[in-house]
């Protein structure tokens, strides 16, 4: 077996093609009742972004048998990395991972990084994996899909236009992959309400943003396949943006994934994250026909998004936990 660097940059189309079967086959094996992933999607995640990635393929005669991406972490968290790896089913227990693995510890290392993380399903084999090579358990994120045959129309265009929300003086404004100009600043700063979102043990930093670097992770949605669907409510009087929400749509799969949904301190408590995403999924339904399930993941003690979107319909799939390694 070998295991070498590889270069998206540089990677031919069939080497691309040759990964993304690769992942299109393990999720089937993984994942089964979940889509396809697009192919946009797993290409573009071995780009650099807003942060930067090193990804090893794993080759047995030629075969690709496995592969493993590193993400380190840029401004505010540069101790911080995150490690994801793939293995043929039928070769797990083998040894690949454990080698994708230490390429990814030694290059984080080497980076400096002090903290590296790797999310898996709850109770799977990769939970024991994790294990053994010496992570231990940091959060516990439950995944929970809400599917379009199941919503209540009229319960959603009614928390669409407000009745559950203390609406007086706000106003909902939305639009698609670019934030407009004059809402670039306040927007960023709405979206630093995720700061105080549940981490349990994972050593993550709170991150100050800039409308440039909103700019850089809006491209970078763009370069992944994605459409990114955003929405905020403003106060007429200030300007300010006091919530947000986002949902990431591919042309190629049916399932949309939510991004964030936050809401600043000082306007919590109007019923606002429901407001936002009741008319994040009517915008959707007339824009995006082909939608017909939504995917999110809440901290398991994220009680008010929980009661959120357990409102909308969403109902539990699985667990996924980060497990974290101190490294260095």
């Amino acid at each position: 077996m070998r295991i070498d660097p590889i270069d998206p940059e540089a990677a031919d189309a069939a080497e691309l093609d040759d990964w993304h079967d690769f992942c299109r086959r393990t999720d089937l094996f993984d994942l089964p009742e979940d889509p396809a992933p697009p192919r946009a999607v797993t290409v573009g995640e071995l780009f650099d972004h807003s942060d930067r990635r090193v990804t090893w393929f794993a080759r047995s005669d030629g075969e690709l048998v496995g592969g493993g991406t590193l993400t380190l972490t840029r401004h505010e968290n540069p101790h911080f990395a995150e490690f994801h790896a793939r293995v043929r089913p039928d070769l797990r227990r083998t040894g690949i991972g454990r080698a994708l693995f230490d390429r990814a510890r030694n290059t984080a290392v080497t980076e400096g990084r002090t903290s590296m993380t790797v999310w898996v399903q709850t109770d799977s084999p990769g939970a024991g994996f994790a294990e053994a090579m010496g992570f231990r358990p940091a959060l516990t994120e439950i995944r929970r899909v809400l599917r379009t045959v199941d919503v209540d129309p009229g319960a959603v265009a009614g928390w669409a236009g407000g009745a559950a929300a203390r609406s007086d003086g706000f106003d909902l404004v939305c639009w698609v992959d670019h934030c407009p100009e004059d809402l670039l600043e306040p927007y960023a700063k709405a979206k630093e309400g995720m700061n105080d979102a549940p981490m349990g043990e994972v050593d993550w930093h709170p991150v100050t943003l800039t409308g440039e670097r909103v700019r850089t992770a809006e491209d970078a949605s763009i370069r992944s396949g994605w459409r990114r669907y955003a929405m905020v409510v403003r106060e007429r009087s200030s300007g300010t943006v006091a919530g947000m929400t986002d949902v990431f749509v591919s042309p190629d799969s049916p399932r949309a994934n939510q991004g964030e949904t936050t809401v600043l301190g000082s306007y919590r408590g109007r019923g606002f994250g429901l407001w936002l995403k009741a008319a994040m999924v009517r915008w959707l339904t007339d824009v995006e026909p082909s939608v017909t399930e939504y995917e999110t993941y809440n901290a398991a003690e994220n009680r008010y998004m929980i009661a959120v979107n357990e409102r909308l319909g969403y109902r539990q799939v699985d667990a996924w936990q980060a497990w974290k390694l101190t490294i260095g």
